[in-house]
């Protein structure tokens, strides 16, 4: 049986999402998309030194190649965390708003292929047990039934969204990471391989390895949504 559509409520913060304003990079190609740029994200290709020979400045010029396409997609990456926990928040406003009136749970397609599925259909005994014992609500149908919400149901599904949505940032910092320090080390050894043996001997090699020379992918741990310190 179908039901009248229900508008979501729309969180107060919802102008402030990244979604709302645009902010993102995920595609940075399509302007009709995103209406930012990686450099106003502060994204950009460092020049080489000017005191670089030119065997050196090219591989300087190769090896910030690697790092500039590395911050992107680490970008990329927290950008599509945040456009996620976004819309799984917008899911539960409306998830709320449909149980505040009792509404029955929407089926989608792959519910209706699983329920037509011979071996997912309860047994008429188990329906019998569950319904003497007062266990219906922890059957599959019952799953489906209508649920009252109230206030506490979605104050408590924004606080587990945003607790597993804050454990995955968490992974994806240290994998980013990691990432940046691997690339940091490739990238010293072969610069290390390519520079001459006069720099070497000349007491020269120290400023050749300083942050001036061979930059580091630094990873930005502050990134999050809105709605992470103002869930309601």
């Amino acid at each position: 049986m179908l039901h009248d559509f229900v508008p979501p409520k729309v969180p107060k913060d919802f102008a402030e999402t990244m979604m709302a304003k645009k902010t993102y990079l995920i595609a940075p190609s399509l302007k009709s998309c995103s209406i930012t740029t990686p450099a106003s994200l502060g994204i950009k290709r460092l020049n080489p030194p000017s005191d670089l020979d030119m065997h050196l400045l090219d591989i300087f010029t190769r090896q910030e190649d690697e790092r500039y396409r590395m911050r992107l997609r680490h970008q990329v990456e927290r950008e599509k965390l945040i456009l996620s926990h976004e819309q799984d928040i917008l899911r539960l406003y409306g998830n709320a708003e449909r149980s505040s009136i009792n509404q029955d749970i929407p089926f989608s397609y792959c519910s209706l292929l699983k329920d037509n599925e011979v071996y997912n259909n309860p047994s008429v005994q188990e329906r019998q047990s569950s319904f003497i014992n007062n266990e219906y609500i922890n059957t599959e149908l019952g799953k489906r039934g209508k649920h009252r919400g109230n206030g506490r149901s979605i104050i408590k599904w924004l606080e587990d969204s945003n607790l597993k949505y804050k454990r995955l940032s968490c992974e994806i910092n240290q994998r980013q990471q990691h990432e940046s320090n691997t690339l940091h080390s490739m990238q010293r050894m072969v610069w290390l391989k390519h520079i001459p043996k006069e720099n070497s001997l000349s007491g020269r090699i120290n400023s050749l390895l300083s942050e001036r020379y061979l930059p580091k992918v630094h990873i930005n741990t502050n990134f999050w949504t809105h709605w992470e310190t103002n869930p309601v």
